[in-house]
């Protein structure tokens, strides 16, 4: 599943929290969607499974330890 794109942040709201919400979305775009450089985009353990890299079970394992 994709996860969609996030919405830019709507006028109407105080200047600050705008500030924040868009540093926030525009982070979450780098890890999430790797934009604007796809190469900064986060690898997930399903990424590695889907690869080849990691077996399922593995992978499993990792993300209940939390690594």
């Amino acid at each position: 599943m994709r996860t969609p794109l996030l919405p830019d942040v709507r006028d109407g709201v105080p200047s600050w929290v705008q500030a924040f919400l868009r540093a926030v979305r525009q982070a979450l775009m780098a890890l999430v969607h790797g934009v604007p450089d796809r190469m900064g985009r986060a690898v997930t353990f399903k990424d590695l499974v889907e690869m080849g890299l990691a077996t399922q079970e593995a992978a499993e394992r990792q993300a209940q330890e939390g690594r």
